[in-house]
């Protein structure tokens, strides 16, 4: 079994060092502590991304691993849920029926396993539970050593798991340790599925993450498969997602070097879980659109440097930088392994790449969903991975993706640098890897993300781009063209137009129910805190929603193709508004931009001394004489 962590006698300022119990096949968590600089040692039943398999019901791999325990900086425990889990008391209905899942423990006295289990016939289920109870026992022991020795420890369950209820659990919050409650959703995940890491890290639980999204009433409902047999989808939630683990990493990263166990290059940019938005057609894209495809896009969202990792090599994938960051002046030009993949910058005079994003974000969702989409519509397109795979192969080597969007800005250039490195790998092709960007310390009151996303429409593969240049090789998706927008019409000669809601009154137009009761409830009651509508009942209102006198245009614009962006006035400013906004994109770079109101290259003070004498002027920033 290949040895992971660095021999050493206690404790120092090098590099720290994560043991990661029942972490699973990927490890996620671990591997993200890994792009973060962190030594890492797994043992996990199955194969994983760090080393071979380890069974913990094993007493010499749990002497193994008690030994790495107390040299180890942070100790994360995931405990399979399989036998915890609330769910089984759920009943199943519909085609999942024929599933079989019994309860197997109760809440209380029974919280080691029900009385049933030892009637005949349920030995399978006993051994499960007694295994659980074993590893459950010996896990809890290792993190009370570990929080006696002020070392980092970690533990993960949902929030409604029966593992809460074992007493020496409950015992870890009378030695300090505290409780991150967070819904999956706010974290990158399609399900809003209620989870909860308790620790001695209080830098894990410094952002809320509550949902108070738009979801979907089915996004829970049991799939039946094409073979006839049927899908439970809680499965699909079981691994963390891709936003999820390297949130967790860089907070607990700077929880160390808080506490001086390490010394580390943190990012200066950060993960942080959104909170609002819609999370509708989220559960249709594919599980690990959101977790494995996404793992290095992140990282390279982060600006961080990829490990070097036993199993998972990750040379030959491209850095991804920021065209106004990393280039911001003519006398920066790109270089040679450099490829600029966005939509036109009037600066550096780089038309429109056949590279450019084909989803956009505001009209075809939010930026992660635009992401998650392309990965989707790529990865079902195998012209457009031939062309990934002749661009990744092509000379000169393209090592840097070049982006129009700012650091840390979710990009499309994630999918293309995932499916690059892919086909350099399957080739086994070596590459130099471009150093890792500089990163300073981070500031302590980063801004949280708010406002409303808006709410994806448009599915199916990407369009193709436009034929106004670019570098690279021309993708050819074979997927049939998406039909385009459909405008709504004035009421010349001969055109029929949009029916008025008096003229639907006056006509008796039937109801057609598309948005339930069950959504509607769910979507008021996530506007408001809990206690406020706990036990207020909502009345009945699917009857309003749906009722084409009201929806009319909702209704219309879905059956006619009509993509329906968020409702933000914000959306299609241009020029000065544009700049109100935030929406810099062409707004600053283009030959009609408008001229700053305080010049470029000032110093911190010099800047703030010139904004401070356009405030005292009684200047409008956005005013075109200001």
């Amino acid at each position: 079994m290949p040895e992971v962590l660095p021999e050493r006698d206690a404790p120092d300022m090098g590099q720290p060092c994560v043991v990661g119990l029942m972490s699973g096949e990927r490890a996620p968590f671990e591997t993200a502590l890994a792009w973060c600089g962190w030594a890492v040692r797994v043992y996990e039943i199955l194969p994983n991304t760090f080393n071979g398999a380890a069974d913990l019901l094993d007493p010499a791999v749990r002497s193994e691993a008690e030994s790495d325990i107390e040299l180890a900086d942070l100790v994360i425990f995931q405990m399979d849920c399989k036998t915890l889990s609330r769910a089984r008391e759920i009943p199943l209905r519909f085609p999942a029926k024929r599933i079989k899942s019994l309860p197997l423990r109760g809440a209380g006295e029974h919280h080691r396993g029900l009385p049933r289990l030892q009637q005949q016939g349920a030995e399978t289920e006993l051994k499960a539970t007694q295994d659980a109870n074993s590893l459950i026992d010996w896990g809890t022991e290792e993190l009370h050593k570990t929080v006696d020795r002020a070392a980092g420890a970690l533990l993960e369950n949902p929030r409604n798991s029966l593992l809460w209820e074992f007493p020496r659990v409950a015992a870890l919050t009378d030695k300090g340790c505290e409780d991150y409650d967070h819904d999956a959703c706010a974290h990158g995940g399609a399900r809003a599925k209620k989870q909860r890491w308790r620790g001695n890290i209080p830098e894990v639980g410094e952002r809320r993450a509550d949902c108070h999204h738009m979801h979907s009433s089915d996004e829970w409902q049991p799939e039946r498969l094409s073979n006839g047999e049927v899908k439970l989808v809680a499965n699909e939630e079981k691994e963390y997602t891709a936003h999820h683990v390297f949130y967790m990493a860089v907070q607990v990263s700077i929880w160390a070097v808080r506490t001086g166990r390490a010394k580390l290059r943190l990012p200066r940019l950060r993960i942080l879980p959104v909170e609002t938005g819609s999370r509708l057609l989220w559960h249709k894209l594919p599980a690990a659109a959101l977790r494995e495809w996404a793992m290095p896009g992140f990282g390279l969202r982060l600006q961080l440097r990829p490990p070097t990792l036993p199993t998972l090599q990750y040379a030959g994938l491209p850095m991804i930088s920021s065209i106004t960051d990393k280039y911001p002046t003519t006398a920066t030009p790109l270089p040679e392994g450099a490829l600029y993949v966005g939509s036109g910058h009037a600066l550096h005079k780089l038309p429109r790449s056949t590279w450019a994003p084909p989803y956009q974000e505001g009209v075809d969702g939010e930026s992660d969903y635009c992401v998650a989409l392309y990965q989707k519509s790529t990865s079902e397109d195998q012209v457009l991975q031939q062309s990934i795979q002749a661009l990744a192969l092509r000379e000169p080597w393209v090592t840097e993706l070049v982006v129009d969007t700012p650091p840390g800005h979710p990009s499309h250039a994630e999918v293309l640098a995932w499916w690059m490195w892919r086909a350099r790998a399957d080739q086994g092709l070596p590459t130099n890897q471009t150093p890792a960007p500089r990163v300073i310390p981070p500031r302590r009151s980063a801004p949280t993300q708010q406002g409303l996303p808006p709410v994806p429409t448009r599915q199916g593969p990407p369009p193709p781009s436009r034929p106004t240049g670019g570098s690279g090789v021309r993708p050819k998706p074979t997927a049939q063209k998406s039909r385009p927008p459909v405008r709504p019409t004035m009421k010349l000669a001969g055109i029929a137009m949009l029916p008025t809601v008096r003229s639907m009154c006056a006509g008796g137009i039937a109801t057609e129910w598309r948005w339930r009761d069950v959504e509607v409830h769910r979507a008021i009651r996530k506007m408001f805190p809990a206690h406020y509508l706990d036990k207020f009942p909502l009345p009945p209102l699917e009857d309003l929603v749906n009722d084409e006198r009201l929806a009319a245009w909702r209704i219309w614009a879905h059956d006619e193709g009509v993509q329906q962006a968020s409702i933000q006035s914000q959306v299609r400013a241009t020029g000065w508004a544009s700049l109100a906004v935030g929406q810099q994109r062409g707004a600053a770079g283009s030959k009609h931009a408008v001229e700053p109101v305080v010049g470029f290259g000032l110093g911190k003070e010099a800047h703030f001394q010139a904004a401070l004498s356009v405030g005292v002027a009684g200047g409008d920033p956005f005013a075109i004489d200001a």
